[in-house]
């Protein structure tokens, strides 16, 4: 089971998100990877951080994601 949260913080047009993962099973997860889509590319831009590819048991990682809005969308 993956538990997923956000915290964010936002000034104006750009934007700070911590999204944690948290493992609450009982084995590794292997080959993690997260994936953000963006239809408007030129309206939005959202920047990540790397994330581990290994997730273990009952622990909880943080990704940092930058979003700008360059114009409306």
């Amino acid at each position: 089971m993956l538990q997923i949260g956000v915290k964010s913080e936002f000034h104006a047009c750009e934007g700070q998100l911590a999204v944690f993962y948290g493992n609450k099973g009982n084995a590794a997860l292997q080959a993690f990877t997260a994936q953000y889509f963006v239809r408007e590319e030129n309206a939005l831009r959202l920047t990540a951080s790397p994330l581990s590819q290994q997730l273990d048991a009952d622990k909880q990682i943080v990704q940092r994601v930058t979003a700008v809005c360059l114009e409306p969308f």
